[in-house]
């Protein structure tokens, strides 16, 4: 296994983008590798899954998570920090929409009775200190 740092998965990802594999696709394809390792190590049968997204792009990749489980008919349900998403975010945000993905605000006591839980809070691009709402989701997750 190769570990990179948030500043070389930048040069990776923008590298990407200018070979012309949109940040959608990235998305996308982050999705769908989510959803096969969701898929062999977790049992589904009880098809209760949450995705708890913040507002970056990671929360992106958690949306588009959502999407595929969603086409699987695994149950799936979002959990959102913020009402606002990044601009790349915001395009499987809607589409979760659209195909009828259960998207609520998140509060600690939301994750009761979910067999798997997956963290789409945070990625390569976070700095500083924790705001309070992510402190608690991320306490609560663990």
């Amino acid at each position: 296994m190769k570990v990179f740092t948030s500043a070389q998965i930048k040069n990776i990802e923008d590298a990407t983008v200018l070979r012309g594999i949109s940040k959608f696709r990235l998305m996308e394809n982050a999705g769908s590798a989510a959803a096969r390792v969701i898929r062999e190590r977790f049992d589904l049968t009880a098809k209760k899954t949450v995705v708890v997204a913040g507002n970056g792009n990671n929360g992106g990749d958690g949306f588009a998570l959502a999407c595929i489980l969603q086409a699987e008919n695994i149950d799936c349900t979002v959990f959102t920090l913020s009402e606002k998403q990044s601009a790349d975010s915001a395009f499987y945000a809607a589409k979760a929409a659209e195909l009828g993905v259960k998207v609520k605000p998140f509060a600690e006591e939301c994750l009761n009775g979910f067999s798997t839980v997956v963290d789409c809070l945070l990625g390569t691009g976070f700095q500083g200190g924790l705001r309070p709402a992510y402190r608690a989701a991320i306490e609560a997750i663990n």
